[in-house]
């Protein structure tokens, strides 16, 4: 894993970006599919930080983290 952490990520990074490129492009960069991205690309820099976080900030990312659960799921 250590040998190849680099292209891991950039390879998963790439395919997250074609991805969103198609889906952009399949439904004529509607605000709900650009919203769902920005969404979407925010969450694992949130979780990052909630997870390296301990202190009272942990609460509103938590609150932050739910609340973007729940509204995805709908």
């Amino acid at each position: 894993y250590e040998a190849n952490k680099v292209s891991i990520y950039a390879s998963r990074i790439l395919i997250a970006l074609f991805i969103s490129l198609i889906l952009l492009f399949l439904t004529h960069f509607s605000l709900n599919t650009v919203l769902f991205l920005i969404i979407a690309y925010l969450l694992i820099p949130l979780y990052l930080i909630y997870n390296f976080i301990r202190n009272l900030g942990n609460l509103f990312l938590h609150f932050v983290l739910n609340v973007i659960k729940y509204t995805v799921e709908t």
